[in-house]
């Protein structure tokens, strides 16, 4: 099934089914989800059907927690082990931390942090600068990069799926060391089903304290979640169908 196809369906589904039954199918697409923490990556605890690879220069890496605020802002998270800021996921050695799933999956949500602009940390005054490149169940690849604006309070997408969103999920801006620098977001890639979810960090300098940050969790939904949703929705049609035809 694809995108067109998905969206279609789900279209049909909400736009017809009862409201009784449209809330059902919402719990499908929630209760069925895969989470994924930091602390499963370095604890050795990931969920059935997920795996991952630290990478440094092409070469397997390690990986390691980190963490960075001060108080309620105070935020873990693993980068690969060493490396030029420590710990992160880094631009300086082309870093990386790539999750695998053994089935298809849809990225509802992700949070990342200790990604600043400057003065936090020495970090450059044009922002820290994420990417997040897909591998698409039907071939190819999609990339989405997030950069701190200056201020640290908001930020840029660029690639991202229309309907998708971000929040700076630090109470303090992320542009001092009293902050996680910690970002949300949701809908990165819209309904679109993928393999694999790689990140890693775009340079912005050419030279000193580039880009930098950890993974803290993640939320997918398999491929049989989103079938359940649509399945739902259509049953729903059915029903409101036959309760006309009965009146």
């Amino acid at each position: 099934m694809n995108r067109s196809h998905r969206a279609s369906l789900l279209a049909t589904a909400c736009l017809l089914a009862p409201m009784a039954w449209q809330n059902a199918a919402a719990s499908l697409i929630v209760g069925p989800g895969i989470e994924i923490d930091h602390t499963d990556v370095t604890g050795g605890s990931l969920p059935d059907g997920v795996s991952y690879q630290a990478l440094r220069n092409g070469s397997s890496a390690g990986v390691a927690e980190k963490c960075a605020g001060t108080g309620a802002d105070r935020i873990c998270g693993v980068g690969v082990r060493g490396g030029p800021s420590g710990n992160e996921i880094d631009a300086a050695g082309n870093e990386s931390i790539e999750f695998f799933f053994d089935e298809p999956v849809l990225i509802e949500a992700l949070t990342i942090g200790l990604l600043y602009v400057g003065p936090a940390w020495g970090d450059p005054n044009h922002g820290e600068r994420a990417r997040f490149t897909a591998t698409l169940a039907g071939g190819g690849t999609v990339a989405v990069t997030f950069q701190v604006n200056a201020g640290g309070e908001t930020g840029t997408l660029i690639g991202a799926d229309g309907l998708a969103s971000y929040a700076l999920c630090s109470n303090t801006a992320a542009n001092s060391q009293n902050s996680g620098g910690c970002w949300s977001f949701s809908g990165l890639f819209g309904d679109q089903l993928i393999t694999s979810l790689a990140f890693t960090a775009d340079s912005v300098v050419t030279s000193g304290n580039d880009s930098d940050y950890v993974f803290v969790n993640m939320r997918a939904v398999p491929e049989p979640a989103m079938l359940a949703l649509l399945g739902a929705g259509l049953i729903g049609v059915g029903v409101a169908r036959r309760r006309r035809r009965g009146q």
